[in-house]
């Protein structure tokens, strides 16, 4: 059973989550994002949009090739009541 300083311990950085400032900010930015991609994964890196497809795999292995370790990425559903955000601290592999 996990304690509560065992959660403390794993969990990341505080500022593990500061790199996406720009992408949140852009993507703050830019709603129309979220009706032209309705439906898809997106990728956003620095100040642009790199990668949207239905397909995480296909969004992230382009993020790979264009270099970027850990872009903001995000699910944008065809029903506007509810986007997710994915966040991690950690590169793709």
């Amino acid at each position: 059973m996990e304690t509560e300083e065992m959660i403390v311990a794993d969990a990341p950085p505080a500022d593990a989550y500061a790199p996406w400032e720009v992408e949140l900010h852009w993507l703050a930015a830019h709603p129309e994002v979220l009706t032209e991609y309705a439906g898809q994964w997106i990728a956003v890196g620095g100040e642009s949009l790199i990668a949207a497809d239905e397909r995480l795999a296909v969004v992230l292995a382009t993020a790979r090739a264009q270099g970027v370790e850990r872009p903001l990425t995000m699910f944008i559903p065809s029903d506007p009541r509810g986007y997710w955000l994915g966040l991690s601290n950690q590169p793709i592999r």
